[in-house]
């Protein structure tokens, strides 16, 4: 993101990120969606406007100099569209670079202080511990709600055209299935394992089955989107990890996706992992 070394909320220090890493060699450009909880761009689908600005620093518990200037960025409100600018500054390159979006599963990149309205508004699709304990940066993808509230903001996007749409995955040590003890999650494990409790071991794989149908249908959904509004996006998927040493059993950080079925699906075109 460069924060440290660039004011990104500024036409000319944007296309100052592009050149620098056009000098890399790179042939795809993918640009943020968000700074922490709130859009790099003018949304209708994700507004911004209840949070009062400046922010009360003492409140937050970011203390790095990247994290203070990503949680006080408001491009949402520029006179410019951040993404239709850098678009456009890609597309200056020679060689024909290709354009894209990075999308992050999470909902408030961690922090409780950064929540978007409409998770604050709709309490009860938290994401919860096994204890019952809320999860507030978190709204969970086993509610069909919340799935038709982030494809919101997916068709947005899409309506730009990206040749590249990146949908960013069970973030490593964000969004991960040991928060995903709410009830839809809850009632689908009594039906498949009546009497039982859930497992403690939240990378349990008959627990990960459970996870991973709301996020999965959720990027179906995607699919969906990208080819009514944008055929010619390519969609990639980014995971944390995949098996180790061929094992059956799923490490910690997999997060329960399913990547064959997933490509072989075409759910998806490309998996990334990170």
């Amino acid at each position: 993101d460069y924060l440290a070394e660039y004011d990104i909320e500024t036409p000319e220090n944007r296309r100052k990120i592009v050149r620098r890493v056009a000098e890399t060699g790179a042939t795809t450009y993918l640009w943020r969606t968000h700074a922490g909880r709130m859009p790099r761009y003018a949304s209708a689908a994700e507004p911004t406007v209840r949070f009062p600005y400046p922010l009360e620093k003492r409140r937050t518990l970011n203390t790095s100099a990247h994290a203070a200037l990503a949680n006080w960025n408001r491009e949402d409100l520029g006179a410019d569209d951040s993404l239709t600018d850098a678009f456009q500054a890609v597309s200056e390159l020679p060689g024909n670079p290709l354009n894209g979006v990075h999308a992050t599963s999470e909902d408030a990149h961690w922090s409780y202080e950064f929540l978007r309205p409409w998770a604050l508004d709709h309490p009860e699709f938290w994401c919860r511990t096994r204890t019952g304990e809320p999860q507030m940066k978190h709204l969970s993808f086993a509610f069909p709600e919340v799935r038709e509230f982030r494809l919101r903001a997916v068709r947005e996007l899409l309506a730009r055209h990206p040749d590249v749409f990146y949908w960013d995955g069970f973030r490593h040590g964000g969004y991960e299935p040991s928060i995903e003890y709410v009830k839809p999650n809850l009632e689908e494990w009594d039906r498949r394992h009546p009497g039982v409790p859930p497992p403690e071991n939240p990378s349990d794989p008959a627990w990960l089955e459970v996870v991973r149908i709301g996020h999965d249908e959720l990027l179906r959904q995607i699919r969906v989107e990208i080819d009514r509004i944008s055929p010619e996006t390519r969609f990639l998927v980014a995971i944390d990890r995949l098996r180790r040493g061929g094992s059956t059993a799923y490490t910690d950080n997999t997060r329960g996706f399913d990547w064959r079925k997933l490509v072989a699906g075409r759910t998806v075109d490309d998996i990334v992992v990170t």
